[in-house]
């Protein structure tokens, strides 16, 4: 894989200070796009100090680029794995998609499913503390990825709000927490402790020799404490970003295949059971979901359009069927949530689990800054009411 040409150097603060070489050249044709939206950014940022912090110690998972980086299943990878540590994590997100955007008080769900029995987290039960619905019965108030990060993060609560502040208001309200994951936070205005940022060895910059429409430039980067280098199976060996670059400061996950189950009623199904498939998934990168059922040993047919953050359309729906021959359908666990609202869901449709491998190394980077950040109260001063301290 060809690398763009880059320099790195090192902050006093230990991050990574990226230059890539031709600037804004490396990016054609999506830069010139780019820049109004980065020039709003810094702007935002000017203005930084008046952002609200959170009560707890936080960590930010997001990226530079508009999605399918795998943000969402690393914040619930990592507060798993705070739980097993004997920490109360908690999860904001922003809830793209839901029909409550904006609305004046949160929308905060927790699942109490054993984690051990979660395996269609689709299906999974919700509680917002007064209803107990199926997450793809929350999903319309609340959005597809935070009805997923609930179900797949028992006992996790996630507080739904675009501004997350207030989400973290609303959680502490209920719930004792000890560190608050932040997932799609880097270009939100809200004080973050750590800041963890995704990339695409094939698709962004430094890494990639071309990146596609971007949030922000490469070298915000440098605002980043870690990079992770997220790539899909099959990739040529390790990804190296520079030979300048300390080791310690960037990460490598690998993607890879989970189970698949249908969508019905989750039970497991065997690739030798399916015949070619043909993908519908409203991410990101759909190409990614075809490369990991590949992986798995499914024979993939074809692509079916279908929209981010939004139950199928009824055109989705005709081509899944069409002319009354069903077709067999694999999508996301994500995604999974606003198809099983279709009534009743299809029997041919099944769902093909993620998975990050490395995570753990992750982990450890948080885990060190964390534990930097024991003596810090968490809890909203501001009334005297409430401390978790």
């Amino acid at each position: 894989m060809a690398s763009a040409p880059c320099t790195v150097g090192w902050s006093g603060g230990g991050r990574p200070v990226l230059d890539v070489a031709g600037g804004a050249e490396a990016m054609t044709p999506w830069a010139a796009l780019s820049r109004p939206l980065w020039a709003a950014q810094r702007i935002r940022r000017e203005r930084s100090a008046s952002w609200s912090s959170l009560p707890c110690p936080s960590v930010s998972v997001g990226n530079l680029a508009f999605g399918g980086r795998g943000k969402t299943p690393l914040v619930a990878a990592l507060a798993l794995r705070a739980q097993t540590e004997g920490l109360r994590p908690g999860i904001l997100t922003r809830g793209y998609g839901a029909r409550r955007v904006g609305a004046a008080h949160p929308l905060v769900l927790v699942s109490s499913t054993e984690a051990s029995a979660v395996a269609a987290p689709w299906l999974q039960l919700l509680s917002d503390g007064v209803q107990h619905q199926p997450a793809w019965c929350w999903a319309p108030r609340s959005g597809d990825e935070a009805a997923w990060l609930a179900a797949a993060c028992p006992g996790v609560p996630v507080a739904v709000h675009p501004r997350r502040e207030r989400g973290a208001r609303a959680l502490l309200e209920r719930f004792d927490v000890d560190v608050l994951f932040l997932d799609d936070a880097f270009q939100s205005a809200v004080g973050r402790d750590l800041d963890l940022v995704l990339i695409d060895p094939e698709r962004d910059a430094p890494l990639a020799r071309r990146s596609g429409l971007l949030r922000e430039p490469p070298d915000a980067l440098s605002r980043a404490d870690l990079v992770v280098v997220v790539g899909c199976p099959g990739a040529e060996g390790p990804v190296s970003p520079c030979s300048a670059s300390p080791p310690e400061h960037w990460v490598q996950l690998e993607r890879r295949a989970g189970e698949l189950r249908r969508l019905d009623d989750g039970a497991p199904v065997v690739p030798e059971e399916l015949g070619p498939v043909w993908v519908a998934a409203g991410v990101g990168r759909p190409a990614t979901v075809r490369r990991l059922a590949e992986h798995a040993g499914v024979a993939v047919s074809g692509r079916i359009l279908t929209r981010d953050h939004r139950a199928p359309s009824a055109l989705s729906r005709v081509v899944a069927n069409p002319l009354r021959r069903r077709r067999t359908v694999l999508v996301t666990e994500k995604d999974a949530v606003g198809w099983a609202r279709a009534r009743p869901p299809s029997p041919e449709t099944v769902v093909l689990g993620h998975q990050l491998k490395g995570v753990e190394a992750v982990w450890q980077r948080v885990a060190a800054s964390l534990l930097s950040m024991a003596g810090r109260p968490c809890g909203w001063r501001d009334d005297g009411e409430k401390d978790h301290a």
